[in-house]
């Protein structure tokens, strides 16, 4: 309840008055933003280290928890390494704070995955002396558990 008294200058033909009024204060939104929208293959998103931050008023950080959807499907806390390519991430916030709406409205956003050439070493055999002009035979294979084939340009070294 809002109370409100008015005092006028001129009491003598004015009177003091004071009037009420209920008041509903609903609670502040609050901004999702997400760090990043771009992953390495092989990155594990879970709900506490995808990268998010959740803002309320002037821009202070608000205390709470985040739910994830990855393409439509809830993220458990075990977490989910997405495939290449583009998904969609939603992200939902619920405020430890009452003065927050509870939870906000959820952030929708396309990531990308991209490879990562830290998973895959090349091994292959280099011949102990190279002469000039000595064609070089390529015995090479990736010992990582990625699947793929070694492609080589060129037969002789230059």
């Amino acid at each position: 309840t809002l109370a409100v008294l008015f005092t006028p200058e001129d009491t003598a033909n004015y009177e003091a008055v004071m009037t009420y009024t209920t008041l509903i204060v609903d609670p502040a939104e609050v901004d999702v933003v997400i760090d990043s929208d771009s992953f390495i293959y092989g990155t594990t998103l879970t709900p506490e280290s995808f990268g998010a931050n959740a803002y309320g008023i002037d821009g202070e950080e608000v205390a709470g928890s985040f739910e994830l959807y990855l393409d439509g499907e809830l993220v458990d806390e075990a977490g989910v390494a997405p495939g290449l390519g583009e998904h969609t991430l939603t992200v939902v916030f619920t405020s430890e704070d009452s003065n927050y709406a509870d939870p906000a409205e959820a952030t929708e956003v396309t990531i990308n995955v991209n490879p990562s050439a830290d998973l895959i070493e090349v091994q292959w055999d280099v011949p102990a002396v190279i002469t000039f002009g000595d064609t070089i035979e390529l015995n090479a294979k990736a010992i990582n558990t990625v699947d793929g084939s070694v492609l080589a340009e060129g037969d002789e070294l230059i």
